[in-house]
């Protein structure tokens, strides 16, 4: 069976959006807003949220293929949390910076970054002053890498549901994106 990317494409723009419609599909979501002149097309593919268990938690080790947090399946002053994945492509010919996400689903959300350690292993934290994409290039998060937190949630995240989030640029300002909730593949680790 051929599955169909999830995509939401956003054009922003300096002078504002022009109108916007959005169509939901058996296969997935697309949002799309028009624009005028100067617009700076933002595409996001494939952008889905790590299920939780049945409290609303997920392993921050296993969710994100990183290092785990502290406390398992919390966040700081606690809370259950999920991790974002997809690709941000701005189709473009100017660079943009993505810097703050947010979602109705947490209390919180953040961009995260996968940096090295000091005992050569590698931990993540929040992205200080954002990601920038360059004109015609990507942004991937992935577990293991790069990804958006969300924290703090206020239910599970049940596979096969949708949750929201909105990204905001720097200039382009903020697009809404619908991710699928999702389970990871299991990879078979005797490959």
């Amino acid at each position: 069976m051929r599955r169909t990317p999830f995509v939401a494409v956003i054009a922003a723009v300096a002078l504002g959006l022009a109108g916007c419609t959005s169509e939901i599909t058996e296969t997935g979501t697309e949002t799309t807003a028009a624009s005028t002149a100067g617009a700076a097309p933002i595409v996001v593919e494939d952008a889905w949220v790590k299920a939780t268990d049945a409290s609303g938690g997920t392993d921050h080790s296993e969710a994100t293929g990183g290092p785990s947090s502290v406390v398992p399946n919390t966040h700081g002053g606690g809370g259950a949390m999920a991790p974002v994945f997809g690709t941000v492509r701005n189709q473009s010919n100017e660079d943009v910076r993505l810097v703050e996400v947010a979602s109705a689903v947490s209390g919180e959300a953040e961009l995260h970054e996968t940096v090295s350690g000091a005992a050569g292993g590698s931990m993540m934290r929040e992205r200080e002053g954002g990601f920038v994409i360059p004109a015609g290039g990507e942004l991937v998060f992935e577990p293991g890498g790069n990804h958006i937190m969300l924290m703090g949630l206020r239910d599970p995240l049940v596979d096969g549901g949708v949750a929201s989030f909105t990204l905001t640029f720097e200039k382009a300002g903020p697009i809404g994106v619908h991710a699928a909730i999702k389970q990871p593949p299991v990879v078979d680790s005797e490959e």
